[in-house]
């Protein structure tokens, strides 16, 4: 009876103290910051803003990263104003390692996000904040911005002036945001002879780029460049490729093909180390061109084998009748595989003139 006893105080001791856990959370979640600063941070801001303008409180922490505790008063508030009317062109701001998108005409600062130091009674941009190294600040921009992707203003300038007419119908449209008429990430960075799909801390001799503009019906598209088959199941005017290459130094915008056929240094690494498109020739699909291939096809011929289309070339590679007919197998590129691949494959191996 007495251990029965021990057991249901136990229980209603536990019960008591999740009880009191829950309520401090809810207490905490319930401090509304925004009622409690909006007045000061508008005093702060002055005749940068009005009452026109949105506003929000969006996230509060103290000095050490910390999260404030109860009704305890933050160090810093992360604060989001701006007012209802949107750009024609979003514009892109780069800081620390990450950039952002404003899409606001009127707006205090560059970017809608500012820092609220509370001890201070001081409004920051993120960019000031970051300059003057506020604590914490990485966490901050990390929580709003985009690591990577420092290059887009350059690219959309390319775009601008290169394929001016493509990029005036989707004006309006632009950003890497899903749904938008315009795609652009940076996938693959390449400095002194080694590449990374991580941002390098030093200026890279090249970045690939994937950036489509969806001006037109989606379809399927494949180029071959230099050894490659390299596909595009979304790709829009004007390019069949969706794949750019962007050399910092000399401020330079390729297309994926312009790049390779200008022989930009570790171009070749887009391929062979980031893995983009397919190996011609490669038709047992092991990433590498030998006589293993060779013989594969042949016995395709013979139809002893079978040739399975690479993961996403969705069967293109072994209809021959299909107008868009592209295959690894096709090492010749005549739209035919025959035996003549196979012999091609070897006189390569041999390093025989084809």
């Amino acid at each position: 009876m007495k251990t029965n006893i021990r057991i249901l105080s136990f229980v209603l001791a536990l019960v008591i103290c999740l009880s009191i856990a829950i309520f401090a959370v809810s207490a905490e979640e319930s401090v509304d910051y925004e009622m409690l600063y909006k007045e000061k941070i508008y005093e702060c801001l002055g005749d940068k803003v009005s009452m026109h303008h949105n506003f929000s409180c969006e996230y509060a922490y103290n000095d050490d990263g910390s999260i404030p505790q109860n009704e305890e008063a933050p160090d810093y508030l992360l604060c989001w104003i701006s007012s209802n009317v949107a750009l024609k062109d979003p514009v892109y701001y780069v800081i620390g390692d990450y950039y952002f998108r404003n899409d606001y005409l009127y707006i205090p600062f560059d970017i809608p996000y500012f820092i609220y130091a509370v001890n201070e009674n001081k409004c920051y941009s993120l960019e000031e904040a970051w300059e003057t190294k506020l604590p914490n600040i990485e966490n901050v921009l990390a929580m709003k911005g985009k690591k990577g992707d420092l290059y887009i203003e350059a690219f959309e300038g390319y775009l601008k002036t290169e394929h001016k007419n493509a990029y005036n119908e989707v004006a309006g449209h632009f950003g890497p945001e899903e749904g938008s008429c315009y795609s652009y990430k940076e996938v693959y960075y390449y400095t002194d002879g080694k590449g990374t799909k991580e941002s390098p801390e030093a200026t890279p001799d090249y970045v690939l780029i994937d950036g489509t503009l969806n001006a037109g019906s989606p379809s399927c598209s494949f180029g071959i460049i230099g050894d490659y088959v390299v596909l595009c199941t979304n790709c829009g005017n004007p390019y069949c490729l969706r794949y750019f290459v962007y050399t910092p130094e000399n401020n330079k915008t390729y297309t994926l093909t312009e790049a390779y056929n200008a022989g930009v240094e570790g171009i070749e690494n887009v391929f062979t180390d980031f893995g983009l498109g397919y190996l011609m020739g490669d038709a047992d699909n092991d990433r590498r061109l030998t006589i293993k291939d060779a013989t594969y096809i042949q016995k395709y011929i013979a139809k002893v084998e079978e040739i399975e289309a690479p993961e996403g070339l969705n069967g293109h590679n072994i209809d021959q009748s299909d107008d868009n007919f592209v295959s690894v197998a096709d090492f010749d590129n005549n739209n035919n595989i025959n035996i003549k691949d196979a012999t091609a494959i070897q006189k390569r191996l041999a390093k025989i003139d084809i």
